[in-house]
């Protein structure tokens, strides 16, 4: 799949999937988690709005925490 890397087509959906979602429920925030050493994951997840919220361990493994709010999303440029 490497060849639909970096086209954008994660951050279209994933922007419309949020905007939907935050339209059409009662949603106020949305939790997303990645490892600590993906870096394409979080450079997604930082385009988005999310911020960095938490660092754990999980199986060994340091997982991070972003956290994206409503607010936050609607008034993104």
């Amino acid at each position: 799949m490497p060849k639909y890397y970096n086209n954008g087509y994660a951050l279209e959906a994933s922007t419309t999937y949020l905007q939907n979602l935050f339209i059409s429920k009662d949603i106020l925030k949305v939790a997303a988690v990645s490892k600590k050493d993906n870096k394409p994951s979080i450079k997604l997840l930082k385009k988005l709005g999310f911020e960095f919220s938490n660092e754990i361990e999980y199986k060994k493994e340091s997982i991070q925490i972003f956290v994206l709010t409503r607010k936050k999303l609607i008034t993104k440029p």
